[in-house]
């Protein structure tokens, strides 16, 4: 029990001052797609990747992104399919430190994202993006600058045609944070 008030107690405590704006980017796995999405569409083999502008003030920051991943697969029709998903987001992340430069973070937002293919028709729809991760400063002459890693759930509401289709998409990502 008193671990887990120590380990509370840690996360709520505020990271070092983000305040201003910055921009993010980052590289990471293929995403692991679920639910009704997986039955057609795989994203093995196509890295992920995103790129973010934001504001920080203390401990929390509200960020615009975008994130995108390669798909493949086969259509009902036995028709191979390869195309591009593509999100933009609005979220928000609170950070808590841990040690010295090290912080913690969780990242929660909205999101729209469309699936392109070249043999099916377009899936487009709304969704929401959760995320926890760790943040490193660095100690250069560049303000705000570090380093994260974060595992991520996006969960899918998507349509085509008539059609609706729920999904989810996982995601390990590392990436550079430099304040402006």
């Amino acid at each position: 029990m008193n671990r887990a008030l120590l380990v509370l107690g840690f996360a709520l405590v505020p990271a070092a001052a983000h305040a201003g704006g910055y921009v993010t980017a980052g590289v990471g796995s293929a995403p692991d797609l679920g639910g009704e999405l997986d039955t057609y569409l795989s994203g093995e083999g196509h890295p992920s990747a995103r790129f973010g502008v934001g504001h920080g003030i203390g401990p929390l920051a509200l960020e615009l992104g975008v994130s995108g991943y390669g798909v493949h697969g086969t259509v009902p029709t036995g028709e191979a399919v390869d195309g591009d998903a593509l999100s933009a987001s609005l979220s928000a992340t609170l950070r808590g430190s841990l040690i010295g430069p090290l912080a913690a973070f969780l990242r929660g937002g909205v999101q729209r994202t469309w699936i392109r293919t070249d043999a099916m028709d377009d899936l487009s729809g709304d969704g929401y993006v959760v995320g926890i991760g760790l943040d490193y400063g660095l100690a250069l002459p560049i303000a705000g600058a570090s380093v994260w890693i974060e595992v991520d759930r996006e969960v899918l509401a998507l349509e085509q045609g008539m059609g609706h289709y729920g999904g989810t998409a996982d995601l390990v990502m590392a990436g550079v944070r430099v304040g402006l």
